[in-house]
């Protein structure tokens, strides 16, 4: 179950680097400004459905993702076009079945800041799907840089690196959990216009923690602003963990 955890969150949080860029890198913008253009790319829609290729770790599976914005993420694990897993994301809680295990598991987002040690909530996941940076809170200021916009922000506990391209896209993000001595990277490349939404194909994170995670997120179809319906029902005979 842990795979599909480990899965689920970097689905979320791996997004893409632009491939061709078009826009003209301007030096010396303050951070503000670079976050507010970035925030004027945040995708907009009403709903998604969407098939992704995702290797973890040197094991391949299909996970097909259903969205309604502000309601409900939904997530279908499969291997061999057999369904592992199905996970349900709402405002207020996630709930998992587990067919492998024959297990329900109810959770709120207090499991993944025990499982993930990050803070999480349904709008952070929405901004992760979106491929948008999260974590944002607090005072940025501009790394000199010629190419890219960069963005640092340092505390004693966490120093976070943004990383923006010219078409204030994001280009990837740099967490560092200086006192646990975890670290994860968010990179993201391939976007593409999708019903006149700018959206990331490709997408790739690494986690370093106690457990090391390396994932490769291919976007195989996307559609978008369509009506949307993902059925989640338990199994009477299934046992409920909580």
């Amino acid at each position: 179950m842990k795979k599909y955890w480990v899965g689920f969150f970097i689905l979320l949080a791996a997004c893409s680097r632009l491939t061709v860029v078009s826009g003209k890198f301007q030096p010396g913008l303050a951070a503000e400004t670079v976050l507010d253009e970035l925030s004027k790319q945040h995708p907009a829609y009403s709903s998604m459905n969407a098939k992704t290729k995702v290797n973890l770790e040197g094991s391949d599976f299909t996970v097909f993702i259903t969205a309604k914005t502000d309601d409900y993420i939904g997530f279908s694990f499969r291997l061999l076009g057999l369904e592992g897993a199905r996970i349900k994301a709402t405002q207020d809680s996630i709930f998992i079945i587990d067919r492998l295990r024959k297990q329900y598991l109810p959770r709120d987002y207090s499991y993944f800041n025990d499982q993930f040690g990050v803070e999480m909530d349904f709008q952070t996941l929405q901004d992760l799907l979106a491929g948008m940076p999260v974590w944002t809170e607090g005072s940025w200021f501009p790394i000199e840089d010629d190419s890219l916009y960069h963005l640092r922000q340092t505390s004693p506990a966490l120093n976070k690196d943004l990383y923006i391209n010219p078409n204030f896209l994001m280009d990837r993000q740099i967490l560092q959990d200086l006192a646990n001595n975890r670290s994860v990277q968010i990179v993201n490349y391939n976007y593409k216009k999708v019903d006149n939404t700018t959206f990331s194909h490709t997408r790739h994170l690494s986690v370093n923690a106690v457990d090391n995670y390396a994932i490769e997120v291919d976007w195989a179809s996307l559609t978008l602003n369509e009506e949307v319906d993902f059925a989640f029902s338990v199994n009477s005979k299934y046992e409920v963990v909580r």
